[in-house]
């Protein structure tokens, strides 16, 4: 029973101090020097990411990129192809 009040308190105190903070009521816009957000991928996992049949990179990971990318002011995202364990050298 004192597990179960104490893992209740833990939670309420976490969802008051989550709720704490400053709105911002606009996205924060990057400032960056390079207009263009350079992502390496493997596309090789459809429907994620991969190659469609005109070249383009296509699937899921890159319309969340895309999305993201225009979020945080950039122009436009180059996707590099890249070995997926070459990302962890």
């Amino acid at each position: 029973m004192k597990k179960m009040g104490l893992s209740l308190t833990v939670l309420t105190l976490a969802l008051t101090l989550g709720a704490c903070g400053k709105k911002e009521d606009t996205p924060v816009k990057n400032e960056a020097v390079n207009e263009v957000l350079k992502v390496g991928t493997d596309a090789t996992f459809n429907p994620f990411e991969f190659k469609g049949k005109d070249g383009k990179y296509t699937g899921f990971d890159v319309e969340l990129i895309q999305s993201l990318a225009k979020e945080m002011g950039y122009k436009d995202v180059d996707f590099v192809e890249t070995e997926f364990k070459s990302f962890f050298q």
